[in-house]
């Protein structure tokens, strides 16, 4: 029977705590993380580290040209996140597919 998680956000000392199981570990090992965390499973622990936190991804404001870029990608490929992000140096798939989103929501609006 799978015990279900909850839906509940990550505060800022669920963000530090999984930073700190992370770079206990040569390799992540997502199931023993998601136990130390309690009330997490694998994958919100995985999903939440590899898209916000990893260092290896910025969230930084995103530009004009990257905003250009994402929508001519966008209109060749289609909505590939993973593999739109070969164009987008330190981006996580999840931002570039809210910012599409985003993106698309403004262009509707406008119209």
């Amino acid at each position: 029977m799978n015990q279900q998680r909850s839906r509940k956000k990550f505060t800022e000392l669920d963000d530090i705590k999984l930073i700190q199981f992370v770079n206990q570990m040569k390799k992540p090992d997502w199931k023993k993380i998601s136990f130390l965390m309690k009330k997490r499973s694998p994958k919100q622990c995985r999903d939440r580290y590899t898209n916000y936190l990893s260092p290896k991804v910025q969230n930084k404001k995103w530009t004009e040209d990257e905003d250009r870029l994402l929508l001519e990608k966008y209109s060749l490929i289609g909505p590939k996140w993973s593999f739109l992000t070969r164009f987008f140096k330190d981006r996580a798939a999840a931002n570039i597919k809210n910012h599409y989103a985003k993106l698309t929501f403004k262009t509707l609006q406008k119209n």
